[in-house]
């Protein structure tokens, strides 16, 4: 009888313990574990397992969690970086000999930061596929980066994008084709999709859903709209919904503009339609964006959206 495939799933992303970028590589595991396929993770070590994590779990997934250099003081980080050298965080992964790799890049060429892997990836001339999700469009990587980036992606059996438009923007900024590129878009999580009804609330009300990281997501700038006086004059609140490493710096500058009685900051809401259910509209004023799960819920749900015009939302 023929050995059971084993898919090897690594997660680059730190910044917070789960988000839209994950969605695509847990729908993959869940199907790969159905269909007899064994399955090891490879995630950031978060203080809890995230529900979706420990669902995976137990169906039969394998966990190994890696030390995440964003919950450390700066002299165990550079102890980390140090140990990094002598014993690589994914040698346990290697140990377990899987025949293919899946690696979900929450930012684009973020695998090539992780100390140990793309060397070990190369020397084990193991397959592997690499999901890439948020892109920064006006970012132009140092020549070595670009360099490793090629080779990187070109080595692969597929290199996934969740938005045509964000295989044009590294194709442009690494001034080469991808022409194992493809794309392949973020499942949408609605169990039902028929429209949610128009809230009956008279007081107009926003939503701004993704993760608390402000550089990327840009509650900044809707909150300097909001605080300017052509805004402060109307009847408007915001629903703030989602976790992240900002939310301190948010409160703060909701507070700074003067806004902080009309902008609630929900934390994490796991059933998309009750957000729906008392919102007008959805506000995403992202500086990147690969393809949003979150703005494709908003409009599956029958809301409005006013968006930024980048990544996959062009």
């Amino acid at each position: 009888m023929a050995q059971p495939i084993k898919l090897a799933i690594i997660s680059t992303m730190g910044g917070s313990p789960w988000g839209g970028s994950e969605e695509l590589w847990a729908a993959t595991a869940k199907h790969a574990i159905a269909s007899g396929t064994t399955v090891v993770l490879s995630v950031y070590r978060w203080p809890a397992v995230p529900p979706r994590i420990a669902e995976l779990q137990s169906l039969g997934a394998e966990l190994l969690q890696r030390m995440n250099p964003n919950q450390l003081s700066p002299v165990k980080r550079a102890l980390n970086r140090i140990i990094a050298h002598i014993a690589s965080p994914f040698d346990r992964l290697f140990r377990r000999n899987p025949d293919v790799i899946c690696i979900s890049e929450g930012k684009i060429y973020e695998s090539l930061t992780l100390r140990g892997l793309v060397p070990r990836i190369f020397t084990a001339a193991i397959p592997y596929i690499v999901v890439c999700h948020g892109n920064n469009e006006v970012r132009i990587p140092h020549e070595q980066l670009r360099k490793s980036a090629i080779r990187f992606f070109r080595s692969a059996h597929r290199v996934i994008f969740v938005s045509q438009r964000n295989i044009a923007i590294a194709e442009r900024q690494l001034a080469t084709a991808l022409s194992n590129a493809q794309v392949l878009q973020n499942p949408l999580n609605l169990s039902d999709t028929s429209l949610v009804p128009w809230p009956a609330a008279q007081e107009f009300c926003m939503a701004l859903v993704g993760r608390l990281e402000a550089g990327i997501k840009g509650h900044d700038v809707l909150f300097e709209i909001l605080g300017s006086p052509a805004w402060k004059n109307r009847q408007w609140l915001v629903r703030v919904v989602g976790d992240g490493p900002d939310r301190a710096y948010l409160e703060s500058l909701a507070h700074y503009y003067g806004i902080a009685g009309r902008v609630a900051f929900t934390g994490y809401v796991g059933d998309v339609r009750s957000i729906w259910a008392s919102s007008h509209l959805m506000v995403m004023p992202s500086r990147s964006e690969a393809l949003p799960i979150a703005l494709v819920e908003a409009m599956a749900c029958g809301r409005p959206a006013v968006a930024t015009d980048v990544g996959g939302i062009s």
